[in-house]
């Protein structure tokens, strides 16, 4: 089955605000912390030249984040967003891939940027799709210290709202409220870690020094599935 994404009327046209002779790279995107760092650093070595998401039934893969939010991220970042929908599974890779191809002949991107940090499984899965796409995989955040990380992100003055949380660890409560030092306090106390990097809890940034200007938001319904408590982001 043929990948079924759409660009930005933008996308072509982006780039970096400010710089050239720059490798071409789009950056995988979630909307969460990682993905944000990623995107800062990569900012400073590369023309960005737009965002990648996955999408299911209207919503983003994993942070479940709505499309119509998403265009706000987008404006708020001054970066368009390439929005690839996906069933999952095995098609999952088929999609992501045949979405890279089609921006490295239509954009010239040469890489793809991802925010994963020490999960050997996640980085190869990275670096096999980045391979069959023609790309090279770029990890700006590899291998750093995990607590050290988030705590750059709060001391940066980046603002991350609680999204999603693993109900088995953390309660309908977080939903909703700003990743700060007392939340990690939280997660510490319960021998969590800060980073979510165990799906603790997924975040979404609406502001910060990569923001063109905040993200104006407001909070919805929170509902579940088998796994995880959601709250609707509008």
């Amino acid at each position: 089955m043929k990948a079924e994404f759409f660009f930005s009327d933008k996308f072509a046209a982006a780039g970096d605000r400010g710089g050239t002779n720059k490798m071409k790279a789009a950056v995988s995107f979630s909307g969460g912390k990682d993905s944000i760092l990623a995107l800062e650093r990569a900012l400073k070595s590369c023309e960005v030249a737009g965002l990648v998401m996955t999408f299911k039934d209207g919503e983003s893969w994993f942070h479940e984040i709505s499309s119509a939010f998403c265009d706000k991220l987008s404006s708020s970042l001054g970066i368009p967003i390439v929005q690839i929908k996906t069933a999952g599974g095995a098609q999952y890779t088929e999609d992501f891939a045949a979405a890279l191809v089609q921006l490295r002949e239509s954009v010239g991107i040469e890489a793809i940027v991802f925010g994963d940090i020490d999960l050997l499984p996640h980085r190869s899965w990275c670096e096999e799709l980045a391979e069959r796409a023609g790309l090279v995989a770029v990890f700006p955040l590899w291998g750093e210290e995990r607590a050290a990380l988030v705590h750059s992100l709060i001391a940066k003055g980046y603002r991350a709202v609680i999204k999603k949380v693993d109900k088995k660890k953390l309660g309908k409560d977080q939903l909703g409220k700003l990743l700060d030092r007392e939340f990690l306090d939280l997660l510490r106390s319960r021998s969590l870690d800060e980073c979510g990097e165990n799906g603790e809890y997924h975040s979404v940034v609406v502001d910060g020094p990569c923001f063109l200007h905040k993200v104006d938001y407001e909070l919805g319904e929170i509902y579940e599935d088998d796994w995880s408590y959601i709250i609707r982001i509008t």
